[in-house]
């Protein structure tokens, strides 16, 4: 019998590991997001928070996060106590091609930054933890893409009526600072504006000195530098919808192609004509 194309793409660009490492308090791990795969963090041990889009989260054993692919996100070590967790990383055509789209929303039915976590009070009561460690098994047994697949949807259901839970027992939760919260927000919708640092200081009434030292503060990143950051991922995203570099970079709101040049071998060291199409 002929092997199903879907299953056949099912597993092999799905990412597992399991690791067990030990970070020196001082190192700082700077924010950063996966183009086109999304992650998974179920948190094993340590002493750490999670940080995404303005948001913190204290850490506790199997805390889960979840990440899509526009969150600017970082660990951060608040001890060298030793760190350990799983990290699964998927690509987001993942659902649509294994028919299981109801379980997209973990990633993308809510603003950056909200509903990330999935606490272990919610996926204790679940067959959470029995789940991962088959799926940690199977995955890493070489067990048939099939059996790994099927696995791994089961694990998908369970976090996804787990964070319905968290939802229900959390409506009002908010673990960022409200007004840079909606700092983000009104980033994201105007990219492709003429948004400045003194532009974003009128429009929510805020001084600028306390308003850079807030967006810091709750995000790790300047606010200038977030603002490029997310341009340059809007031009990859326009990028590989066959615009062209050029354009792209002038639809993101750099104004010219120099601007976005500099900005670009800035943030990846190499210039844009190596991995842009």
């Amino acid at each position: 019998m002929a092997q199903n194309p879907r299953n056949k793409a099912a597993t092999q660009y799905l990412y597992i590991d399991k690791s067990f490492t030990l970070h020196p308090y001082s190192i700082d791990f700077r924010l950063h997001n996966h183009r086109d795969m999304l992650e998974i963090l179920v948190f094993l041990a340590g002493d750490a928070q999670f940080r995404v889009e303005g948001s913190v989260y204290p850490l506790a054993p199997y805390d889960t996060v979840v990440v899509s692919n526009h969150e600017m996100h970082r660990v951060v070590h608040l001890s060298d106590t030793p760190y350990e967790r799983i990290v699964i990383n998927l690509p987001a055509a993942f659902f649509m091609s294994n028919e299981c789209e109801e379980y997209a929303g973990l990633f993308f039915d809510r603003p950056l930054g909200e509903g990330n976590l999935i606490s272990r009070e919610i996926t204790q009561s679940s067959r959470f933890r029995d789940c991962t460690e088959r799926l940690l098994e199977y995955k890493s047994s070489g067990e048939s893409e099939t059996l790994v697949k099927s696995v791994f949807i089961e694990f998908l259901h369970i976090l996804n009526k787990s964070r319905q839970a968290e939802e229900s027992l959390h409506k009002e939760q908010n673990l960022g600072n409200r007004h840079i919260r909606e700092v983000i927000s009104y980033i994201n919708e105007n990219l492709t504006s003429d948004i400045t640092l003194e532009s974003i200081s009128k429009q929510f009434f805020m001084n600028k000195s306390y308003l850079c030292r807030a967006f810091k503060k709750h995000t790790g990143y300047t606010l200038n530098k977030y603002i490029t950051h997310k341009r340059l991922l809007y031009v990859r995203e326009l990028c590989s919808q066959n615009m062209s570099i050029t354009q792209a970079s002038m639809e993101a709101g750099f104004g010219n192609y120099s601007n976005f040049y500099k900005m670009y071998l800035q943030e990846n060291g190499q210039p844009p004509s190596v991995d842009l199409k």
